[in-house]
């Protein structure tokens, strides 16, 4: 079906359709010598402005219709009746899936049934996915019984069992290192068109790859996007990796099979599948930021809070990076050391910031600021008090995270970038050059979901932010090292899921001179 379009569309109102309508009557006399009356209340201007009102009533409905019929202005109703028109659906919300520890009392297994209840905290039920035989520390996968973004958990929650039946089950068990995952709100209108412009983008038909990917989708909301790797592994095989929206882009094994047998319920007979979530491989990124000084200090304003940002590119030792090295309070938090040097030492008043992993309102990441209070050289850096009654929260802090210079928009550049974080798909699974003509990533790396951080992701932040004269790479590391790390690596075997860059510490310091 094609899209219908008009070129240079005009929708005039009521009242420039009327005075387009008398100046076409007076002009129209006036070539044959005529002067006529079309002034308010005149013949001609009634009878102009009755059909006028009745034409604006054709054109606006006109309007409304191409909106309707369009997959870029489409909304609501339209949108999903538009999107159901290409066999796209609205897909509801999904519930919450992943591992939680057990304790088993007396050294022995016990046998937890399906179905067998278990509360978080914060109220929510889940339930056994299968029957399990477990002993003292073993892991059982537990589904919620509810849908949505909260049936998510994090790691380390503790849950407790609704019945105490089995004896010698402990009453708590602990959720595992990859969390309960995979909640997710049914499709909103931006999801939905996502997967719209995809197939009319990438049509699906005859198993290619857009179906296998409309069947992976299709299984539950849960699943972000889906990529495929064709034979790969061989011949008839074919591999989906699933990434989840934020965080560590990650799924549970639950999600994980809900994918493989959607994909199998509407594949039969090509059962040589794959089924895999992603590999996170975590990131610091620290950027150079060009920005006006403040008026005070004889700048134009609107971009650094000081007039001598800390920290900046001015470090006399290049491995320098303004991090966090110690908690010097343990009590209040409100004192840290920093690696600076005297040559971009932090001062009394100055505005820094430290990003937070899990800040933010979807806990995918967030930037913070805070106030300087105090300073103390200490050898290899300072020790900074913090001003905890003009910061933001500071019990986040760890050592290794870095520091960012104070801004009016720093948390909006965090932001910003973050959000091109979240662009970045799985890289390939092999680098053999007679396996990749055949088994390369699909959707193509070099069409969307990039694996690469470059600057494309840069140019994305500044185009929002006319304030920022420059922004540039000062380092790209794997997280916690001095390895540079800009494209995620090769997994171990063909089989392994793909890898891809995740954010974890990021830092926006001052570019000087």
């Amino acid at each position: 079906m094609a899209i219908p379009s008009v070129e240079n569309q005009e929708y005039p109102s009521p009242e420039e359709m009327l005075s387009q309508l008398l100046s076409d009557i007076r002009y129209g006399y006036a070539r044959s010598g005529i002067t006529v009356n079309v002034s308010s209340g005149s013949e001609l201007f009634i009878r102009c402005k009755a059909i006028a009102t009745r034409l604006s009533i054709a054109v606006q409905n006109n309007r409304l219709s191409l909106v309707d019929i369009s997959p870029l202005d489409a909304e609501d109703d339209a949108l999903t009746k538009l999107a159901g028109i290409f066999g796209v659906t609205r897909r509801p919300a999904s519930s919450g899936a992943g591992l939680v520890q057990v304790t088993v009392f007396g050294g022995g297994t016990v046998v937890i049934p399906s179905g067998f209840g278990i509360t978080s905290p914060d109220g929510l039920v889940y339930e056994t996915t299968q029957a399990n035989t477990v002993a003292t520390l073993g892991f059982v996968e537990v589904q919620s019984t509810s849908t949505g973004s909260t049936t998510d958990q994090d790691p380390g929650t503790i849950l407790t069992w609704d019945s105490a039946a089995i004896g010698s089950l402990g009453q708590n068990a602990t959720v595992a290192g990859g969390g309960i995952d995979g909640g997710r709100n049914a499709d909103d209108d931006d999801a939905l068109r996502n997967r719209l412009l995809q197939r009319l983008g990438f049509p699906e038909v005859g198993g290619n790859t857009s179906q296998i990917i409309s069947f992976a989708e299709a299984a539950t909301a849960a699943v972000e996007q889906a990529f495929v790797y064709s034979s790969v592994r061989g011949p008839a095989s074919y591999d989906v990796a699933v990434t989840a929206a934020g965080g560590d882009r990650t799924l549970s094994n639950a999600n994980v099979n809900l994918v493989a047998s959607n994909i199998l319920a509407n594949m039969p007979g090509t059962a040589d599948l794959n089924a895999t979530s992603v590999l996170a491989q975590l990131i610091d990124v620290v950027l150079l930021a060009d920005l006006p000084l403040p008026v005070n200090a004889g700048g134009a304003g609107g971009g650094w809070r000081d007039a001598v940002p800390w920290p900046s590119d001015a470090e006399a030792i290049a491995g320098e990076q303004a991090r966090v090295i110690n908690i010097s309070d343990l009590l209040t938090l409100s004192q840290i050391d920093v690696d600076s040097t005297n040559s971009d030492p932090p001062k009394i008043g100055d505005r820094f910031g430290i990003w937070n992993p899990a800040g933010g309102s979807d806990a995918t990441g967030a930037m913070n600021e805070f106030s300087i209070l105090g300073v103390t050289a200490i050898a290899g850096g300072f020790t900074i008090t913090i001003d905890t009654a003009q910061s933001d929260a500071i019990s986040f802090i760890t050592t290794g995270m870095y520091c960012s210079a104070g801004a009016l928009n720093l948390k909006q550049y965090a932001s910003d970038f973050l959000d091109q974080m979240k662009l970045l798909g799985p890289g390939e699974k092999t680098d053999n050059p007679d396996i990749l003509p055949r088994g390369r990533r699909r959707p193509i790396i070099d069409i969307e979901f990039p694996r690469k951080l470059t600057n494309v992701q840069i140019s994305n932040v500044l185009e929002k932010h006319d304030e920022v004269l420059n922004l540039e790479y000062k380092r790209r590391f794997a997280s916690g090292t001095q390895t540079v790390l800009t494209t995620p690596s090769i997994p171990l075997t063909t089989a392994d899921p793909p890898r891809i860059l995740v954010l974890q510490n990021l830092a926006i310091k001052a570019q000087r001179g």
